[in-house]
């Protein structure tokens, strides 16, 4: 695994040709705590990504693999997830406020249009699978 990558660890669930659906379990930053037990807040979930078989390697369904993406998209895609609509809906509750007094209106405001934000995401959501690969490779124990 190169340096400029980010990688996780999963299992193949499904293979058509080249497309390979792999399950992650994802881990909230409280699963790796010491005290997890002590409050109960320890959260794993399972997900499903769709990876590219761009090695042309020979994968089996149960076989642990490796799933790997450019840290460069990793990086772009906290952007369009998490940072951008923080600031977007930040931005419009500040200029709402200037224009508004009444809170309940600043507040939905800022919701739709972060809504606003998300619906346009999704409506380029092919555009953008097309730019988000992930890609497989197998996991070799020494």
């Amino acid at each position: 695994m190169k340096n400029d990558c980010v990688s996780r660890e999963g299992i193949v669930q499904a293979i058509e040709g080249q497309n390979i659906t792999v399950l992650l379990t994802v881990k909230s930053a409280c699963a790796a705590c010491h005290a997890k037990g002590m409050c109960g807040t320890s959260e794993e979930s399972d997900r499903s990504v769709l990876a590219q078989n761009v090695n042309h390697e020979k994968f089996e369904v149960g076989e642990r693999v490796q799933v790997i993406m450019k840290e460069e998209l990793a990086n772009q895609a906290v952007l369009l997830a998490y940072l951008f609509p923080l600031l977007i809906l930040i931005a419009t509750f500040i200029v709402m406020g200037l224009c508004c007094t009444n809170d309940l209106i600043n507040v939905l405001a800022a919701l739709s249009a972060t809504a606003l934000y998300f619906l346009i995401l999704w409506k380029f959501k092919k555009k953008l699978n097309k730019k988000f690969v992930f890609t497989v490779t197998k996991i070799y124990n020494i």
